[in-house]
């Protein structure tokens, strides 16, 4: 039975992140970045405990998540209001001085609540966050227009903003078929740099993918912040986007 990790006990989180923690062996004190599947259940949870199991517990005060909003709205990078964000597990606060650091940024940042929801992948990402770092604080970003204006907006006020704090940046995405032919292409267009062509490959009817322009502002925030991008293959799996970004790499499985 498929569930999901809103469903899952902090026991069931935690025994995940170790069995992964022990099979790596590694904490990566430098990872800045991470690729996350936007809908995280028992199909991707292993995974998912791989890359979240290399965080360091103590290693940042604060995560901004960033996933794409299901309708095109006048407020294009909308962040909810709320002081908290609840899931089972407990509240996550706000980062609100960040919040408003964003707002000041631009001027297609916008405190707009109607974009909240409980569907959201951010509520995904912070059950397991809150499993793996002992103290921190969150800020939702959605992107509301995939509009290649507002993409370079969004890219230039992430490494901007947060180039200089002690943050992660999820970005959240689904790849909707395990098709390996396609994550070639995808690893071909990265390499190459060619952000036009990879941003047009992903919408295009022959890639099934949710979450395409948090994908690539991913891409083009490691590329801004000199990350070199590796593809790994982990064997027996179908193809999903999970990965873990640090000063010198990406990995994607």
């Amino acid at each position: 039975m498929l569930r999901e990790v809103t469903e899952f006990s902090a026991e069931e989180i935690q025994k995940g992140l170790q069995k992964a923690r022990e099979s790596h062996g590694e904490i990566n004190e430098g990872i800045r970045i991470l690729f996350a599947p936007a809908t995280i259940n028992t199909q991707n949870f292993n995974r998912v405990c791989d890359i979240y199991s290399r965080l360091n517990p103590t290693g940042y005060e604060t995560v901004v998540v960033v996933e794409e909003h299901p309708e095109v709205l006048g407020k294009k990078l909308p962040m909810p209001s709320t002081q908290s964000y609840k899931t089972p597990l407990g509240e996550v606060p706000v980062n609100d001085p960040l919040r408003n650091e964003f707002c000041d940024e631009d001027d297609d940042f916008f405190i707009f609540d109607p974009a909240y929801s409980e569907d959201m992948s951010l509520f995904h990402q912070l059950m397991m966050l809150q499993n793996c770092l002992n103290d921190f604080n969150a800020l939702s970003i959605q992107i509301a227009d995939k509009n290649q204006f507002i993409l370079k907006e969004l890219v230039h006020a992430l490494q901007e903003v947060m180039a200089s704090k002690n943050g992660l940046l999820v970005f959240c995405s689904d790849l909707e078929t395990g098709d390996r032919e396609q994550v070639l292409k995808i690893q071909k267009m990265v390499k190459e740099k060619s952000h036009s062509s990879l941003l047009h490959y992903l919408n295009s009817d022959d890639m099934q993918m949710k979450g395409t322009a948090a994908f690539i502002v991913g891409v083009m925030v490691a590329d801004e912040w000199g990350m070199q991008i590796n593809f790994v293959e982990e064997k027996g799996e179908s193809a999903s986007l999970a990965a873990f970004a640090d000063h010198a790499r990406v990995f994607y499985y």
